[in-house]
């Protein structure tokens, strides 16, 4: 067994005002052209690179439409539990959430594993 995304939110990422995908073993993202299947592997890199989202990121093009994204892994690993104190730790569960204001300054606003945040520094 190996950690895998079983699901992933978005709120307020460019076309995706909010959305919620399960995922299985093996998954295909298929849709027309436009409707947000690069956008959710784009937002899936923004999070687990904890990097700063651009302007054109933010729904609408509107920075006041905060971005929240939410990755739920399961069967997590024996090495990552260890490294995570028992206030993370949800069973074989991590969740990963990350909030996003402003594409300038510290980003992200506001990053949760299990709903705990997590302090800066």
């Amino acid at each position: 067994m190996s950690m895998r995304i079983s699901s992933f939110s978005v709120r307020n990422y460019k076309a995706i005002k909010e959305q919620t995908l399960e995922f299985g073993e093996y998954n295909i993202i298929i849709g027309k052209n436009d409707v947000g299947k690069s956008s959710v592997l784009e937002a899936i890199d923004l999070l687990l690179k904890f990097d700063t989202p651009d302007k054109s990121d933010f729904h609408m093009l509107d920075e006041s439409n905060t971005i929240i994204l939410c990755c739920e892994f399961e069967e997590i690993s024996d090495t990552l539990k260890e490294m995570l104190t028992d206030d993370y730790l949800d069973g074989d569960n991590l969740s990963i959430t990350a909030r996003y204001t402003s594409s300038s300054g510290r980003t992200p606003d506001g990053l949760y594993i299990n709903g705990e945040e997590i302090e800066s520094g």
